[in-house]
């Protein structure tokens, strides 16, 4: 991957949209429908890591003091390039961190400094960190913060694999009691042992009860289930053994280099670990002094916890902050319309979105308004070729603008031609 060059590329098309125009946003947004394989442009690869790499040379070039977290994990990034990144990131004097608890067996990449949370920090946040990890777990579970308060690795450990382990036959029973037939079931009956032990007692709560209970009773002795819940048991107790959350959780406090741009690189993305990034987010944040905008990449499966979803809503508050969102993969339909309304109505780089998703967000704009970006995505996906990519750049501040940017990298020119296709309406 020719990473240096083509970053160079983007970067001066993100100093004139973000670096240069800083006071007039405070979040941004890289949107695009699904997560983007690389796509070969005369040797070159686009993908969301050049875009998000450009965005932090273009602000870092500017004097600010970016923090990058950058997914690794994408199934089509190999180890060079890897390597090609961190070579690219020092290069430029970033900060570099790893995160995760699989660091490969590449030396560049165990080479560099692991970033860690803080286990005070965890302690210190622990109504936080509960609410994050209740929205982790599959099943419905209740963590009380208290039990986050014992600031070791080994109550860690057993909370962790308690709260994210495979579902008792209580919590299995009343899931699906309640989701498939609202039967009404007292509390008190739900957790009453004798019923999950003794089908006649289950037969004297009613025939609705008692054929629920058959139904997963018969479920659960299936090898078939039973396999699936002994596999899922042992991923989780070896995830979160206490040799792992080393890799992810310090006890001593950490100092992270923010006095200069900063690159973490995880590949705790799509995996049993992937709670862990909002809270990695959250500890940093709190021990950065400076106005410190942060780029997350790869947010969208981490819209789905409530926790980060409100802490999200808060930073766009107060922060600079700039999120590569994949339309196709968000949940939660009416957060979601709310969320791209907020970058719409700001500032937002469009490579392609859910269809739906913008019908949504520009229910209020005026149907010309609207027929004309739809216009411009249109013609953002019909001009993008083989040798070319075109984005959509739309911004309300300080006045509302629409640019089609088609970006050009010929063959044995160094620099890229920027072609402005349209800009239309001012107000």
């Amino acid at each position: 991957m020719k990473i240096e060059k083509v970053v160079r590329t983007f970067t001066k098309l993100f100093e004139a949209f973000l670096a240069n125009e800083y006071e007039n946003w405070k979040k941004s947004a890289l949107i695009s429908y699904d997560d983007l394989t690389p796509i070969d442009i005369n040797g070159n690869h686009f993908c969301p890591i050049i875009m998000n790499l450009a965005i932090q040379n273009a602000l870092s070039e500017h004097g600010k003091k970016p923090i990058l977290i950058l997914n690794i994990a994408r199934p089509h990034v190999n180890d060079e390039e890897i390597r090609s990144i961190i070579d690219f990131c020092n290069r430029k004097g970033f900060s570099l961190y790893y995160f995760g608890s699989n660091p490969r067996n590449l030396d560049s990449l165990q080479a560099i400094a692991r970033a860690k949370i803080e286990l005070k920090w965890v302690t210190s946040n622990a109504e936080t960190v509960a609410k994050i990890i209740e929205d982790a777990s599959p099943v419905v579970r209740t963590v009380d913060p208290e039990e986050l308060k014992m600031g070791n690795l080994n109550s860690l450990s057993k909370l962790l694999i308690e709260k994210l382990g495979p579902p008792s036959m209580t919590e299995e029973l009343k899931t699906e009691i309640l989701s498939a037939d609202k039967a009404e079931i007292a509390a008190d009956v739900l957790s009453t042992l004798a019923i999950l032990v003794s089908p006649t007692t289950a037969i004297t709560k009613g025939l609705k009860y008692a054929w629920k209970f058959i139904q997963v009773a018969k479920k659960r002795r299936a090898e078939e289930m039973k396999e699936y819940y002994k596999e899922w048991r042992e991923k989780i107790e070896k995830a979160f053994s206490i040799e792992n959350l080393r890799e992810l959780f310090v006890e001593e406090s950490v100092e992270f280099e923010t006095g200069r741009p900063v690159v973490i690189l995880t590949d705790a993305y799509d995996s049993l670990l992937d709670f862990t990034i909002p809270i990695l987010i959250q500890n940093i944040l709190q021990k950065s002094l400076e106005d410190s905008p942060l780029i997350i990449d790869y947010t969208s499966p981490l819209l789905r916890m409530a926790g980060f979803r409100e802490y999200i809503n808060d930073m766009l508050k107060e922060n600079h902050v700039i999120l590569n969102i994949i339309t196709n993969k968000l949940p939660y339909r009416e957060y979601s319309v709310n969320l791209i309304k907020t970058f719409l109505e700001e500032r937002a780089i469009i490579i392609d979105i859910a269809s739906w998703l913008l019908d949504e967000a520009l229910k209020s704009e005026p149907a010309s308004v609207k027929a004309r970006i739809q216009k411009l995505l249109s013609d953002t996906i019909g001009k993008s070729s083989r040798n070319a990519i075109c984005l959509l750049l739309l911004s309300k501040k300080p006045r509302f603008s629409a640019k089609l940017m088609k970006i050009k990298i010929m063959p044995g020119i160094l620099d890229p031609i920027l072609d402005l296709i349209r800009f239309f309406q001012k107000r």
